[in-house]
């Protein structure tokens, strides 16, 4: 549930501020975040599915919470943010 909200808090802005940023292409920019948090609704839950049956519930949320605070920080270090 916390995951869903969260997910909910940072779509909005992000959609938003890239149509701030972007002026030449923004519709590109756009749609690549439009596209990216529908192929993330897709691959967690298979990811997570895949560990919870393989793995312990700690063992099993360890690289999905890693990977969603990983991409984020590595954004804003590749853009100089």
């Amino acid at each position: 549930m916390c995951f869903g909200i969260a997910g909910c808090l940072v779509y909005s802005p992000a959609t938003a501020v890239a149509g701030h940023w972007f002026l030449k292409k923004r519709s590109t920019a756009v749609g690549i975040i439009v596209a990216g948090s529908g192929l993330g609704g897709v691959i967690y839950p298979i990811m997570l599915k895949e560990l919870l049956e393989k793995l312990c519930k700690p063992q099993a949320t360890a690289p999905p919470s890693s990977l969603t605070r990983s991409l984020p920080r590595h954004a804003a270090h590749h853009h100089g943010l």
